[in-house]
């Protein structure tokens, strides 16, 4: 039961806290057996945040569900407050981790000074971002996720652009990094042209198996806003002709992206001045909002 500190009898980790505690958004939880305390649960409210701490079992009550109970209710009371909900664990306490993991939480930070930071997400979420250089990838990310429903907080960017090395190099740290994301079942987005088929398929098909929602956008603007656009970078510099090229062979390729197997979610946007929306489906349901707006192909016969 959720109630006030005065409810219950403080242990070492739960200690006595003044009580207009819950209208400061804190709230206790104890489970009892035989009217005795044998796990508890402290919640404290940081700005925008809930976060679990003191989340204690007595050893020999361990691995007998009653962690998971008090987790489940304390979680399930507090989605109606619409606030993310992290928790902070000890890296080596493995059963714990299992537990949130099956409950849903998220690695978001490995080795912080509480230990490794986790975030209550129904949704596991691999993102790709993709197209030619200077179509706004990164600078969009906000309305991209606004409109991916990814929460930025639990996922992973990975942009290759923003990494050392030549573009090989780039490219392969951003792929084991990609990988080591979708091994370790953690929301991650990649930011690239995606430009083989082949490593798209392969990176689409490793998401679904770990159980990711996978979603693809794609980008367009014309090679003359592109241009215009990086000619104004203060980073990232680009050969103009290599832009021309990337753009060119990108362009034959995109339709590719509508009958690409293990997408579960597909956004097509315009951005030659604001990022609008041209095309979504997710699974059956297809949304053409602007079929008719400069692309790559002919959305608009796929609104059918």
């Amino acid at each position: 039961m959720i109630g006030t500190p005065s409810q219950y009898s403080p242990s070492k980790l739960v200690g006595p806290k003044p009580p207009d505690s819950l209208e400061k958004g804190e709230y206790f939880l104890n489970i009892k057996e035989n009217n005795r305390i044998v796990g508890s649960l402290w919640v404290k409210k940081y700005k925008d945040t809930y976060v679990l701490r003191d989340v204690f079992v007595l050893p020999e009550f361990r691995g007998t569900g009653i962690g998971t109970r008090m987790v489940q209710e304390i979680t399930e009371h507090l989605k109606s407050k619409n606030l993310p909900i992290y928790l902070y664990v000890d890296p080596t306490n493995t059963q714990a981790i299992s537990v949130y993991r099956k409950l849903n939480f998220r690695l978001v930070k490995k080795g912080t000074f509480r230990g490794d930071k986790y975030v209550l997400s129904d949704a596991l979420n691999g993102l790709l971002v993709c197209g030619p250089p200077g179509i706004g990838k990164s600078s969009n990310l906000p309305k991209i996720g606004d409109a991916t429903n990814v929460n930025w907080e639990d996922t992973a960017v990975v942009d290759p652009d923003k990494l050392a090395g030549t573009h090989d190099q780039q490219s392969a740290k951003a792929f084991q990094i990609l990988s080591d994301r979708i091994r370790a079942e953690q929301s991650v987005a990649y930011i690239g042209a995606c430009h083989g088929t082949r490593g798209i398929g392969e990176i689409l098909r490793a998401m679904k198996q770990k159980g990711f929602t996978t979603k693809v956008v794609v980008i367009f603007t014309s090679v003359s806003t592109a241009l215009d656009r990086i000619a104004k970078r203060s980073n990232q510099p680009l050969d103009p002709e290599i832009t021309k090229e990337v753009h060119t062979f990108f362009s034959t390729k995109a339709e590719r992206f509508m009958t690409l197997p293990n997408i579960d979610e597909l956004y097509l946007f315009n951005n030659e001045q604001d990022l609008t929306l041209l095309f979504r489906r997710k699974s059956k349901d297809i949304l053409c909002s602007s079929p008719n707006g400069e692309f790559y192909f002919d959305v608009s016969k796929y609104c059918h």
